[in-house]
């Protein structure tokens, strides 16, 4: 395990410490004078997020599809019928962020409260003091809130990656912890393109071996699903949305932009067979998890939608929806 300055990184620059140690001496004469090198790595890893939500707060017009399509699964029937809108009295919605990727008013029209799950509490705040008065009043925040489950052991496992029994114990508590403070489960809940935003603050702390990156990344799926859920409640339903490729990685993405949901879909799976491009996390792999022993028995119906395209700016992110209920 290798440590990398988080501060040097937001500068443009790569600095890589031996240690722990090595890193808190290059902090401190480095960054003495920065109030952030006296700061653990979890509390310098939540202001670098809250700094992302703030410079993507004006996102909401170049969002409007991406937002089309996850407003459509929150809000929509099992079966898909349009006309047969989801009657539920709350939802619960996880990366809730400033709300660009959520049509809050829209969603305010069913539910009779609407619930914003976020690490970044100023983010959410912002979301919900855009809305009018009386929508304002029925939409409750919950911030701070470590969806990863594992922002704490950013320094401790920085250290010394734990092995699989201990990686479990801590997502399972972790879970628990997260149902816990919410204290409530929900008619519907949405994860809204959170899931790949989970692992960043590692990748930006961290330089460890790949197969430390797939047993962290496999544990954080693992515990997004439990939570998602745990905290549907029985009869409710749940919606995970995901981006699994962006087009800075693979260019054929920004030439498909026109291109129906089934074209999308039978051009991303020819692009998969051919070797071309390759699809993280995998749509079938997260449906199959579902269906394991543990789980099984909890989920109804678990079915993948078709993929659609999210302009993010500076990328294009190929999304795809995952849906359950809770029997």
């Amino acid at each position: 395990m290798r440590r990398v300055c988080d501060l040097c990184a937001a500068a443009g620059e790569m600095v890589v410490a031996c240690s722990p140690t090595c890193l808190e001496r290059h902090l401190a004469t480095t960054h003495g004078t920065d109030d952030g090198a006296r700061a653990s790595s979890e509390t310098r890893a939540r202001q670098y997020l809250g700094g992302v939500n703030r410079r993507l707060a004006g996102s909401w017009q170049r969002y409007q599809d991406h937002r089309a399509h996850a407003m459509a699964l929150a809000l929509a029937a099992e079966g898909g019928d349009p006309a047969a809108a989801a009657s539920a009295g709350d939802i619960a919605i996880f990366g809730a962020g400033n709300g660009s990727d959520l049509d809050l008013l829209r969603l305010a029209d069913t539910f009779r409260e609407i619930h914003l799950v976020d690490l970044d509490g100023e983010a959410v705040e912002r979301a919900r003091m855009d809305l009018p008065a009386a929508v304002r009043e029925r939409v409750i925040l919950h911030a701070p809130v470590d969806l990863s489950g594992f922002m704490s052991h950013l320094d401790e496992w920085g250290e010394s990656f734990p092995d699989d029994a201990t990686l479990g114990r801590a997502a399972f508590a972790s879970s628990r912890a997260i149902l816990a403070g919410l204290g409530r489960s929900f008619d519907v809940v949405l994860s809204t393109g959170v899931l790949s935003q989970l692992i960043v603050p590692f990748h930006r702390a961290w330089i460890t071996s790949q197969i430390n990156w797939q047993r962290l990344d496999a544990a954080i799926v693992a515990l997004h699903l439990a939570t998602l859920v745990g905290s549907t409640r029985s009869g409710g339903r749940a919606v995970l949305a995901f981006d699994v490729l962006s087009s800075k990685d693979a260019p054929v993405l920004s030439a498909l932009a026109s291109r129906s949901a089934t074209e999308l879909g039978a051009a991303v799976d020819t692009e998969v067979a051919s070797g071309n491009i390759a699809l993280h996390p995998h749509p079938t792999a997260l449906l199959e998890q579902l269906q394991f022993a543990g789980m099984a028995s909890m989920v109804q119906g678990p079915r993948l939608t078709a993929p659609w395209l999210w302009d993010v700016g500076d990328a294009v992110q190929l999304v795809y929806g995952l849906v359950f209920r809770r029997p």
